[in-house]
């Protein structure tokens, strides 16, 4: 039966299914037992521990796969939830075992329930260190710095001042009371920074981990609000909020897991963009002042036309704004797409480039070789002659040349055929390129010749290695077929002299002279002329 492979975007469906039902699972048991507290508060503890427990457990998964930078944030994640359950845990006991109305704070609850938004931020800056190339333009920081300013004022207004000003709580009671809050802008600061490196993620991560961490500080901020007026009670409608954000941190773990960006390399929209031209960010700072002048305006109740066109006219602009941004982001998509196909034409260009580059010195090469012993050819030796000339005329150098020629090669191709010939003339070049050194250079004259240059070689050390080239050949058994047969080789030799008046042509007729002399003499020798 064959295995069904796992679809890791499957999963993320159940998931997400799953997390729906079982938020509005939470809302019905805290509708239905809106009555009776005491269901209302185990039910809630109960469900808020499995929620937190799913989405931890999701996390660990998470942590245990990833590596490098990612590894250390999901692993502070991780830890920032479970800080959260083990404040839950204390919280219910006080709750439903003790029967306590009021949790005592400070406590030891309150200390996990600060480490939990603590752990994020040093999640997130983890992140922020370590991405390679980053740059916090001046605008990004005046967008933070808007947004925070927002933040800021109305978490004073409605959060620390009606703390500052409760004279009946000790000093002590006040600092954890404003820690919860200083600690949800804290959290806030970390997700407009996660904001600034979205491309560490995929889309999907970011957005859904930007979500649940600002529904994190929702849950927190409507929480310490409801505590100030003392109308907060377990099984409140805030608490689902907690458990809604933990599950979307959970999430955002699996598709970092699982996303294998399908989406990011079928749409160009969303691919290089540089994040400083991301819509979503760039409009941040203007909804959040629209948030604050709606609040400022709803406090001061007293509208007449003055305020009324502020209002209109603060409007306006901001959507002028946001229709800037747009058509931004249009000509940087336009951008993108220029550069893609430049990039893609230059590499094309590269790659014809290379491709003639290749052409062209197997071209040059080819009209320099023989193709069957891979030696310089004629044409290219004729030329190599008149240079090497010219350079010893020059330096004043000697330099000395040998001409080589098989004996009785036509009976060998007569007796074995043109392939055991060409073998034995694959084999002789072998033999001559290790008796020679780099810089000396042999060729295929024509037919069974060979010729070799040695530069700064005077006639006696030539005589020694056409000699040792010779004895080689003669010693080497060349195997034709299924038979040993052996070959010798005449070579003539001389020296070319500075300043002596010879030319190409006159020292190949002195070196052909020298070579048909060797075979006069019976083959099978060395001669010098």
């Amino acid at each position: 039966m064959p295995i069904r492979k796992y679809n890791p975007f499957v999963g993320t469906r159940i998931y997400i299914a799953m997390m729906i039902i079982y938020i509005l699972s939470y809302y019905s048991w805290l509708y239905i037992w809106r009555d009776d507290q005491w269901m209302k508060t185990v039910g809630s503890d109960f469900l808020g521990f499995c929620g937190f427990a799913v989405a931890t457990v999701c996390l660990y998964y998470v942590y245990k796969q990833a590596r490098g930078t990612e590894r250390i944030f999901w692993y502070l994640i991780f830890l920032s939830l479970l800080s959260f359950i083990i404040a839950q845990i204390i919280w219910s006991y006080y709750d439903l075992i003790l029967e306590v109305k009021v949790t005592p704070s400070p406590g030891l609850s309150d200390v996990f329930y600060l480490l939990q938004p603590t752990l994020i931020l040093l999640s997130i800056l983890n992140i922020i260190y370590k991405r390679e190339n980053i740059f916090i333009s001046f605008r990004l920081f005046l967008d933070i710095l808007i947004t925070m300013t927002v933040v800021v004022t109305l978490s004073w207004y409605f959060l620390l001042q009606p703390i500052f000003i409760q004279e009946s709580d000790t000093l002590l009671f006040k600092l954890v009371a404003l820690a919860y809050p200083l600690s949800d802008i804290g959290l806030i600061l970390g997700v407009l920074g996660l904001n600034a490196t979205s491309r560490t993620f995929s889309r999907n991560t970011h957005y859904t981990l930007v979500m649940g961490l600002t529904l994190f500080s929702i849950a927190d901020s409507a929480f310490i609000y409801l505590s100030t007026k003392e109308s907060y009670h377990s099984g409140s409608l805030v608490d689902p909020l907690w458990i809604l954000a933990s599950l979307l941190i959970g999430l955002a773990g699996l598709y970092s897991k699982n996303q294998i960006g399908k989406a990011e390399i079928a749409d160009i929209r969303h691919k290089d963009i540089p994040y400083v031209f991301s819509f979503t960010r760039s409009t941040i700072p203007y909804i959040s002042m629209f948030i604050l002048l709606i609040v400022m305006f709803i406090r001061i109740w007293k509208l007449d036309s003055l305020v009324m066109g502020l209002i209109i006219g603060i409007f306006l602009i901001s959507i002028r704004q946001i229709v800037n941004l747009l058509d931004n982001k249009r000509l940087i998509l336009l951008l993108a797409q220029s550069n893609l196909e430049l990039e893609i034409s230059k590499k094309a260009l590269e790659d014809k480039h290379e491709f003639l580059k290749q052409t062209s010195a197997t071209i040059k090469l080819e009209a320099q070789t023989d193709y069957l012993t891979g030696l310089y050819n004629r044409r290219y030796i004729v030329q190599s002659l008149h240079s090497l000339i010219e350079q010893a005329n020059l330096n004043n150098l000697n330099f000395s040349l040998f001409m080589l020629d098989i004996d009785h090669f036509k009976q060998i191709n007569d007796l074995f055929g043109h392939e055991a010939g060409d073998d034995v003339l694959q084999q002789i070049t072998q033999i001559m390129l290790k008796n020679t050194r780099c810089e000396e250079k042999i060729g295929r004259f024509g037919g069974e010749e060979f010729i070799g240059f040695l530069p700064e070689v005077v006639e006696e050390e030539a005589v020694m290695i056409a000699e040792r080239i010779r004895k080689q050949i003669v010693d080497h058994t060349f195997l034709i077929g299924s038979q040993n047969i052996k070959v010798t080789v005449s070579i003539g030799v001389s020296q070319w002299r500075p300043n002596n008046n010879d030319d190409v042509q006159s020292l190949l007729k002195r070196i052909d002279k020298a070579l048909y002399q060797a075979k006069d003499k019976g083959r099978n020798c060395t001669v010098v002329l």
